[in-house]
């Protein structure tokens, strides 16, 4: 997704699309650092989850 907005040339745009874009670009890299949290999240979840579960049965 973000390649396809580095492919957008930007000095065609004016300032109003171009801040446009960069907040897009902005909201896209954070977002990619926010679902790399998730995903390290409900690993440890599943992992402490699994361990419950294992503790329990025996």
């Amino acid at each position: 997704m973000v390649e396809k907005l580095d492919a957008i040339p930007v000095l065609e745009l004016n300032l109003a699309q171009y801040l446009e874009l960069d907040t897009i670009k902005r909201r896209l890299w954070k977002l990619s650092f926010t679902m790399e949290d998730t995903r390290a999240n409900l690993q440890s979840i599943a992992v402490k989850l699994g361990r419950l579960i294992f503790d329990i049965n025996l």
